[in-house]
C-alpha cells in the first residue's frame, strides 16, 4: 500500500522463515521450517497451515503462491536434486511432486525462470532453455531479494552482485 499502513501482523518465534511476495499482498507467503507450515494472506488475515506429506529431510529453498488455492515449493533433496511440490492451501496436503528437469541444488523462482547454482556458477532455466550467468569464482551463495532480483555473494572474494532477472535475460551489477 502506498501509505505503508499495516494491514496484518503475525507473531512467530520462527528463526529462519522463507518469505516471498511477488506483487500484491495476496501473493504474501512464508515457509516456516520450524513448524513445517505455510503462512499466507487470505485477503483479510494471515493463515498458518501445517503441511502434510513432505519428506522432512528435504530443504525448502523457495515458496510462492501459484493461485489462491495452492502454494508451490522448490525443495532440495539430500542427493542434490531439485523437486517442485504443489500444496493445497485449504488442506495443507501435497497435491503433486515432481523433479525440475535440468536443475540441481538450491534454486529460486525469478520472473518465470528457475535460477540455481551448479559447478559452472549460476544458471537460469526456463521455457526458452537455459542461460549461464558468468559470475564469481565458484564460491557463490545467493538469496532471493525480490520477485525479479537476487543477491549473489562470493565468500572467497568478499564481493556481492545484484542480479535482475527477466525470463532468460539477466543484468547484474556489483553491490
Amino acid at each position: 500500500r502506498p501509505d505503508l499502513t499495516v494491514i496484518g501482523e503475525y507473531a512467530s518465534g520462527e528463526r529462519a522463515p522463507l518469505l516471498n511476495v511477488d506483487g500484491t499482498v495476496s501473493s504474501a507467503i512464508a515457509w516456516l521450517p520450524g513448524t513445517h507450515s505455510l503462512l499466507y494472506w487470505d485477503s483479510s488475515k494471515f493463515i498458518d497451515k501445517a503441511v502434510n506429506g513432505l519428506d522432512g529431510s528435504q530443504e525448502v529453498t523457495a515458496v510462492r503462491v501459484s493461485n489462491n488455492q495452492e502454494a508451490e515449493l522448490l525443495l532440495l533433496t539430500r542427493a542434490g536434486e531439485t523437486m517442485q511440490a504443489s500444496i493445497s492451501l485449504q488442506s495443507g496436503n501435497v497435491s503433486s511432486m515432481s523433479s525440475v528437469p535440468g536443475v540441481q541444488g538450491r534454486a529460486f523462482w525469478q520472473s518465470g525462470v528457475v535460477v540455481f547454482q551448479d559447478a559452472n556458477g549460476l544458471e537460469a532455466e526456463g521455457p526458452g532453455g537455459s542461460r549461464p550467468i558468468p559470475l564469481g569464482d565458484g564460491s557463490l551463495q545467493f538469496a532471493h531479494i525480490s520477485s525479479d532480483r537476487l543477491l549473489a555473494t562470493s565468500t572467497a572474494s568478499n564481493r556481492s552482485w545484484v542480479l535482475e532477472v527477466h525470463g532468460l535475460k539477466v543484468r547484474w551489477w556489483e553491490a
